[in-house]
Order: C-alpha cells, then sequence, then structure tokens
C-alpha cells in the first residue's frame, strides 16, 4: 500500500448563538511501511464515529502502533479509553498503559517518514506531526496551531501568543500542506 496521511474522521467548532461551543478535533491516519498511526481522538462522544471510521479502513484499535496527541484538551483526546494498551505519544514522553517514559519528541522515530516537533503556543505542551509524502512534499498536522485557517494571525486560544506566532512561522516554512485541528487540510501558499 502507499504511504498515506488523511483525515480519518472530520472534526467542526462551531458556536450556537447561546455562546455555547460544540468541537471536537479532526482525527488523522498516516499509513507509513507498514506502522498505522493515529494524530488526535476528538471529543468524547465522538468514540462511534472512530470506530466506524477504522472499520471502513478494515482497522480496529487494536492495529494502532502509536497515538500522537497534539495537546490533552479534551476536544482532541476523547477516544482515549478505544487505545488502553497503545503508546500515547505527548511532547513530553510516550505512555503506553501506566507506563510513562520521559523523551523529547525530535528523538522519536514512529515510522520512516514522519517526524514530530515541538509548537508551543495554543499550549506550552503543543506537537506536530511531520510526514514526507510519496510525492516529496512534507504535511505537517499541526492541532490547535492552526484550527482552521493557516493565517499567521489567524485567532486562537494561545496560552503564549509569542510563541504560537513564532511555531506558525516555522511550520509554515517547513510544510506544503498543513491537517488544521478542526478544519480543512490547507495548501501552504508560497
Amino acid at each position: 500500500v502507499m504511504n498515506s496521511l488523511e483525515v480519518l474522521v472530520q472534526g467542526f467548532s462551531w458556536r450556537e448563538a447561546s455562546g455555547v461551543w460544540h468541537v471536537s478535533s479532526n482525527v488523522t491516519i498516516i499509513r507509513d511501511e507498514g506502522p498505522v498511526l493515529l494524530v488526535d481522538l476528538g471529543a468524547p462522544d465522538r468514540q462511534q464515529a472512530l470506530l466506524e471510521a477504522l472499520a471502513s479502513h478494515g482497522l480496529v484499535p487494536r492495529d494502532i502502533a502509536a497515538v500522537v496527541l497534539t495537546h490533552m484538551h479534551v476536544d482532541h483526546v476523547g477516544a482515549l479509553a478505544l487505545f488502553p494498551q497503545t503508546p500515547l505519544v505527548t511532547s513530553r514522553g510516550i505512555m503506553t498503559g501506566s507506563r510513562f517514559q520521559f523523551s523529547h519528541p525530535s528523538t522519536l522515530h514512529l515510522s520512516p517518514h514522519t517526524f514530530l516537533l515541538r509548537v508551543p503556543g495554543h499550549t506550552s505542551g503543543d506537537l506536530a506531526l511531520g510526514f514526507h509524502e510519496d510525492d516529496g512534499t512534507t504535511t505537517v498536522v499541526a492541532g490547535d496551531l492552526f484550527p482552521e485557517s493557516l493565517a499567521v494571525d489567524a485567532p486562537t486560544i494561545a496560552e503564549d501568543a509569542q510563541a504560537l506566532g513564532d511555531s506558525r512561522k516555522r511550520v509554515l516554512a517547513m510544510a506544503d500542506r498543513v491537517v488544521t485541528g478542526h478544519g480543512p487540510v490547507l495548501p501552504v501558499k508560497r
């Protein structure tokens, strides 16, 4: 099978007139010479959608080699219970079951064509996954560094606005495409 990256479960983010938000992250699947990886897991009430999307690819949760979590907000980690023994990759290390190993993301090689980078700003622990596509381009799964657009000044909740801007510029300099946290996969215009 060709190496591939696609949004498995589409995320969303919208606000009712009353002010209540409805949010769930994109769930991205990467197939890379054997290992199948997921990035983010959506909101807690999206677990069935995730199971159905995996099944449509002939997969069950135990087929996933690792889950990369861009950050720990609930709308990105809602299906954790489906992956009790799957390595969970965070910006601080890897949790497998109840075992935690501290490690820097740059030292982790989850599959032949992926790389991890810390991209602080939305939270101090933001993590992105980069994927070198078969066509020579690079796609970055950026979480809420870019919730729905690639504008460097696009509004988002930021723990550190300066770090957010720096991380955004770094990702835009290396990526040909960006998987946003809740919206579309967007081309980087140069």
